[in-house]
């Protein structure tokens, strides 16, 4: 980037805001980003939207951008109760996954508060393995498959379906860089100042706002999710191919004792992605 930012380079004016404490501090780094973004002309990913609906039509929007055939980001249906407290106690970037992702279908818009201590949760065990990031390994494989499902499932609009796999694939102990870059990448629409600010810590040299969505190519196995009531809890490797039965049975065995004594109801699933279990209990 060749803008200058208060009379600095982008290069001195990076270096100088990454001395900062080993902790993420959403308010410093969405104020930031905001300003960044507008200033290098990537004002469409500041966000706008005080509803549900905006938010997910956000994601989608720059879910799309990524992929070079940009959505208009327009704002529809009511604002959520209490908007203003909830962004400046937790941030935008928590608040859309909450809605996005955490929130059942059908929940009370003026509800969140699960969603948002989940958000809270993830976005800390991002942070935390981005400064733990370690040099290669041999897994790079597998983060390939796991970006192939979740572009996947983005492109047949399920939001809940890419966070459900983006959280558990987070369940890690550590990433390498390169794993981390590519996971960086799948996350930007749902949290977009959280992972600008990641990139940024791996010293990359461009905005994550302006990089193109990564191409990557299926595998004969992949890794499933598993959930239970709607929440992530598990997973399992399978092939992509086998057939509803199948995947019951396996997400079934992947659970065990997290079922403990409560029936199986119903079965949803998404082929080659994603298994909920749906039981008697809560």
């Amino acid at each position: 980037m060749n803008e200058r930012y208060n009379g600095k380079s982008w290069e001195d004016w990076k270096a100088g805001w990454l001395i900062e404490p080993d902790r993420y501090n959403f308010r410093t780094s969405e104020k930031k980003w905001d300003t960044v973004w507008r200033r290098g002309g990537y004002a469409s990913v500041v966000s706008t939207a005080r509803s549900a609906q905006g938010l997910c039509r956000e994601a989608f929007s720059l879910f799309a951008a990524a992929r070079g055939c940009p959505l208009p980001a327009t704002e529809s249906g009511e604002d959520i109760p209490e908007y203003d407290i909830i962004v400046d106690a937790y941030g935008k970037d928590m608040l859309r996954w909450a809605v996005t992702v955490e929130t059942p279908e059908g929940k009370s818009a003026d509800d969140y508060e699960n969603g948002l201590t989940a958000a809270y949760r993830l976005v800390n065990k991002i942070f935390r393995l981005g400064n733990s990031a370690k040099a290669e390994t041999g897994r790079f494989e597998e983060a390939e498959e796991r970006a192939f499902a979740v572009t996947e499932v983005l492109q047949w609009g399920s939001l809940h379906g890419a966070g459900a796999l983006l959280a558990e694939w987070s369940n890690q102990k550590m990433m390498s860089k390169s794993e981390y870059r590519l996971f960086l990448r799948l996350v930007f629409p749902f949290l977009p100042h959280l992972a600008e600010e990641m990139w940024a810590r791996l010293r990359e040299d461009s905005l994550l706002a302006g990089s193109p969505w990564p191409v990557v190519k299926p595998a004969h196995e992949r890794v499933w999710t598993v959930e239970i009531n709607g929440r992530r809890r598990t997973s399992f490797r399978a092939a992509a191919d086998i057939d509803e039965n199948t995947a019951r049975c396996l997400a079934l065995n992947a659970a065990g004792q997290l079922l403990s004594d409560r029936k199986t109801i119903k079965t949803f699933w998404v082929p080659g992605r994603l298994v909920n279990l749906v039981t008697d209990g809560i």
